[in-house]
């Protein structure tokens, strides 16, 4: 385990591959004396080196501090040296590894970790024994910082009513993020001289529940700090909007641009599915504006006018109420009538369509859209252009509004962890992405074996081994993923981090 070479005059090197304790015995021998040499002895002693790769979450833009010597057993005088970051490591912009981070390390083990980028961040540290300069062992310390994603949000209150919610259930935050003081926009309505909001209230809980009232009608906006553990500054923020209708007035009916039909439509919240396509609801309502039948009544909802591109948009159910039919071929592409000619509307009846779509991931931003609504007259055929009337606040506004609605981007999500004991839940590990991302994934355990590789990931691993544990169950405990996610235009998106089995 150890070599140990003697010159004459005493001097000697000695080198040892094994921790441990080694005593040699030395001959010394009085000039002209070569037998019966008196000796004596010398004892190395090889202290134990053990070194334990460390973890840490941090958060983005708030330092992360800490040791990484405190679980090693090193001897007095080792030193920790300059990190090496894994390729990897998330990277801001055209920069190289880690350039979404800075990792700071000081001799005896301490360090500052800093991100401006969401992520998992892999470094091995070289530690170095007294007097050791190359091939130092190394230890590895990786941290994970949380995505942050804030969605905004919209509410429609009424005037003098309280109306309570919670921002926070749409967003992906790190646990004990707090929801800060919200900032009223300067545009908001405001009663006599005062400022901005002072005709309404929004008080905001850390949990991110609120209660807003307002006393007079109108749209208000609020930005809202969203901090994460430990920060104070330089918050993420998230925006609300109320649209305040007033109730104690003339009650707000759609504009009447023909007495005979008149035609509105609602959209509902983007619903997310587990396979990436977001679910939209509409709910649109003809109005019979006479006290007379009306027959061959017709609603057009054309989506190409919508979507520059609808390849992969399907439409999931549409239904009808009282004399309205639906038409089961609508496609909103090729067939756009959502009724057939069959269809009518009783005297001053309101009759509805629910219509449901899905929308591929691919899919994402700020859209607007109408319905085309049709009737037989003495005169010829009259038409109407449908309008929203969550928009309009007044009965003096008279312009027809189109309905808006928000279809979010979704970015590659990786769960931290499952458990495949068939029991009906999270027995696979799934992966949300787009339609159309192929997934590749590598798993190693805390050894760095690999455990299971899958170059064209369909979420249906069940924590099975591969190689020399070839179809056994992984051991619950900790594991660590390299996932790379390449979409339908070719651009790859590299994450890393660990996941946590748990039969």
């Amino acid at each position: 385990g150890a070599v140990l070479t003697m010159t004459a005059n005493g001097t000697y090197t000695f080198t040892a591959t094994v921790a441990g304790t080694y005593t040699y015995t030395v001959p010394v021998c009085a000039p002209g004396q070569t037998t019966n040499c008196p000796t004596t002895t010398i004892v190395f002693t090889v202290p134990v080196n053990t070194l334990i790769n460390d973890t840490a979450t941090a958060y983005v833009n708030i330092p992360k501090t800490g040791n990484v010597s405190t679980n090693d057993i090193v001897p007095a005088g080792t030193t920790y040296g300059s990190p090496v970051a894994d390729p990897t490591n998330p990277a801001a912009g055209s920069g190289g590894a880690s350039s979404g981070a800075v990792l700071t390390m000081t001799a005896n083990g301490t360090y500052t970790f800093t991100a401006t980028v969401a992520g998992t961040y892999t470094y091995t540290i070289p530690v170095c024994a007294p007097g050791q300069t190359t091939n130092c062992p190394t230890t590895t310390i990786v941290f994970k910082v949380p995505v942050n994603t804030l969605i905004n949000d919209t509410a429609t209150a009424y005037v003098n009513i309280p109306k309570t919610g919670n921002v926070s259930t749409n967003d992906i935050v790190p646990a004990c993020t707090t929801y800060g003081s919200p900032v009223a926009d300067p545009t908001n309505p405001a009663a006599g001289s005062g400022g901005a909001s002072s005709v309404a209230v929004l008080t905001m809980t850390a949990n991110g529940t609120y209660t807003f009232t307002a006393t007079v009608a109108g749209t208000y906006i609020y930005t809202i700090p969203v901090c994460a553990p430990g920060q104070s500054i330089y918050c993420p923020t998230s925006i609300i909007v109320f649209t305040v209708i007033d109730t104690t007035s003339k009650p707000v009916i759609p504009p009447l641009v023909t007495k005979v039909l008149d035609v509105t439509k609602v959209a509902g919240s983007a619903i997310l599915n587990l396979d990436g396509t977001f679910d939209l609801t509409f709910t649109i309502k003809a109005y019979n504006l006479t006290k007379n039948f009306i027959d061959s009544v017709l609603l057009k909802d054309d989506l190409t006018k919508v979507f520059d591109n609808t390849t992969g948009i399907k439409v999931v159910s549409i239904t009808s109420s009282g004399g309205l039919i639906k038409n089961s071929n609508y496609d909103g592409i090729s067939n756009t009538d959502l009724l057939t000619i069959a269809s009518s509307l009783d005297s001053s009846k309101v009759d509805s369509v629910l219509l449901r779509i899905n929308i591929p991931s691919t899919i994402s931003g700020n859209f607007q859209n109408t319905v085309i609504g049709s009737v037989p007259t003495s005169n010829g055929i009259l038409t109407v252009v449908s309008t929203d009337p969550t928009r309009i606040l007044s009965v003096s506004d008279t312009v027809r509004k189109p309905t808006l609605f928000v279809i979010p981007k979704i970015p590659l999500n990786i769960p931290e962890g499952f458990s495949p004991n068939n029991d009906g839940i999270d027995d696979t590990w799934i992966i949300r992405r787009p339609i159309g991302t192929k997934v590749s994934v590598w798993v190693i355990n805390r050894w760095g074996n690999e455990v299971y590789k899958n170059m064209n990931y369909n979420n249906d691993w069940r924590g099975k081994g591969i190689g020399n544990i070839l179809g056994e169950d992984l051991p619950e405990g900790t594991y660590y993923y390299i996932v790379h996610g390449t979409d339908l235009n070719g651009k790859l998106q590299k994450l890393a981090g660990s996941l946590t089995i748990k039969r």
